[in-house]
């Protein structure tokens, strides 16, 4: 996680500045990734932390089976669309269609609208 406070800019060029910075860290974090985890998986799980192969391939299949959930992940922005099955499920409340009714409207068009801002951010 990384944040950048709004009093790096200078001279009110914050907006500008700040899709620089962004683009920046994101380039080192796929760096990063390509080089560090790869030999982190390779020399330090799979090598030095496991005791035989079978140890080593299941590393393989919970690395190639893990995913992210950009809906889960952006939930709160979405209007929890991605915590409804854990609110109703607290709420004693085994109805789903009705729940998804009254959020789902809202969910789609906060989706639209991050996708828009996503786009304009990654032109």
């Amino acid at each position: 996680m990384v944040c950048v406070p709004y009093t790096v800019a200078t001279g009110g060029d914050y907006d500008r500045l700040e899709y620089v910075i962004c683009a920046v860290l994101e380039a080192m974090a796929i760096e990063s990734y390509r080089s560090v985890t790869e030999n982190f998986y390779d020399l330090a799980l799979k090598s030095s932390y496991t005791r035989d192969d079978i140890a080593s391939d299941m590393i393989d299949i919970i690395v190639g089976s893990a995913f992210k959930n950009v809906v889960y992940e952006y939930s709160t922005s979405l209007n929890n669309v991605g915590h409804i099955f854990s609110n109703i499920m607290q709420a004693q409340s085994y109805n789903f269609a009705s729940r998804y009714e009254s959020i789902g409207e809202s969910a789609d068009n906060l989706l639209t609208a991050l996708i828009k801002e996503y786009g304009t951010v990654f032109k």
